[in-house]
């Protein structure tokens, strides 16, 4: 028996709980399970509202919309990005899939803050088990919930879709590339002290510059140079609140210039100053 079928046991028919924290779409918290057939199963030039996630379970389909094709298969995570015209078009009578939605309002900040992937409508997760756990337990505590009790049903939402991206990320990156990664991580976390660049860092996993760029911000949603000045900041602040060094030590020891400069760069990720921070730290 496989996955497909497991799930179907639990839900024999088609099921859905929709439910609302607010009076807009802003609000809506939804999940089901249901069944389809390549003669009513698509959905053609639709633009939704909200948030939709699907699991494909089993069955097979296309997803298109201006600018791509993208064939659909059983452990794909189909997004429907709010305002964003598409067709989904089921192309087997086997389909089946679990789904979620949320409001676009708390899809849109989560995914400026690179926690959801908009760019990408098609995700890979794979047909992991813990996932689709997630989603079935979701959609029981859905139907089960008191009202006070939705904000808590929508970490729940927001959990599964970030799990699903999360593991797109993974199965995107080949072994050598993670390998690449990981030791990217440990030579800057080695040489957070010295003023090491992005080309260095390249340079020491012997890759060129602007494909190590690349990889590093697509596994980890942020730039390398970005990453390593917050590691350097976070660094500083242990060091600051140590109270051994000066503030002006503290920015040598770190590989800055001059203390100014350092300054700076402290307060633009912290938003304040070392000497306020080591105020606040002890006072």
């Amino acid at each position: 028996m496989n996955i497909a079928e497991i799930v179907h046991k639990s839900f024999p028919n088609n099921s859905s709980h929709h439910r609302m924290l607010s009076d807009d779409h802003s609000g809506i918290i939804f999940s089901g399970y249901v069944r389809k057939n390549s003669f009513s199963g698509s959905h053609f030039d639709y633009t939704p509202n909200e948030y939709h996630g699907l699991f494909v379970l089993s069955g097979e389909g296309i997803y298109k919309d201006n600018s791509k094709s993208i064939p659909i298969k059983p452990g794909d995570f189909v997004q429907r990005i709010p305002n964003k015209t598409h067709s989904t078009i089921v192309t087997t009578n086997d389909w089946s899939e679990l789904y979620l939605s949320i409001g676009s309002n708390v899809f849109n900040s989560l995914a400026e803050i690179f926690v959801f992937s908009p760019d990408k409508p098609v995700l890979t997760p794979g047909q992991d088990f813990e996932l689709i756990q997630q989603m079935i337990d979701f959609h029981y505590s859905l139907g089960k919930a008191t009202r006070i009790e939705l904000p808590l049903i929508m970490n729940e939402a927001i959990a599964i879709i970030s799990k699903a991206t999360y593991l797109d990320r993974i199965n995107r990156t080949t072994t050598t590339e993670m390998n690449i990664l990981a030791m990217s991580i440990k030579y800057i976390e080695e040489n957070i002290t010295k003023r090491i660049s992005v080309e260095d860092v390249a340079n020491y996993v012997n890759m060129g510059y602007e494909k190590f760029r690349k990889l590093f911000t697509k596994q980890y949603r942020i730039s390398p140079g970005n990453y390593i000045l917050n590691r350097r900041i976070n660094t500083a602040q242990k060091m600051l609140s140590s109270n051994k060094l000066s503030i002006k030590e503290i920015s040598v020891e770190l590989g800055y210039t001059d203390s100014y400069t350092f300054s700076k760069q402290f307060k633009k990720i912290t938003g304040h100053t070392p000497s306020e921070f080591r105020r606040f730290y002890y006072y």
